[in-house]
């Protein structure tokens, strides 16, 4: 079930990152006129892109494009899981 749209989304992770719209472009290798169209609701990202975002920022893909599922990256719930599991 999708609950927001990705621009939402990618605003959150500068928040909480404290990081500028240049400095995720940086760290993605995306332009900044990508992201700022992203952000500004001007364009969807790709596919591509949203892998690079997530996988820079360490945040699920799915909840990236805006679906109601966990932030976290899949390898971090994975983690945790077996952690349970062990204990």
């Amino acid at each position: 079930m999708k609950i927001t749209d990705s621009r939402h989304r990618l605003k959150e992770l500068l928040n909480e990152s404290g990081d500028t719209q240049n400095e995720m472009a940086r760290k993605t290798g995306l332009t900044k006129s990508a992201i700022s169209n992203y952000i500004n609701g001007t364009r969807e990202p790709r596919q591509d892109a949203i892998l690079k975002i997530s996988n820079t920022y360490n945040v699920n893909p799915a909840w990236l494009m805006g679906c109601d599922v966990p932030k976290e990256s899949i390898e971090d719930i994975e983690k945790d899981i077996i952690e349970q599991q062990l204990d």
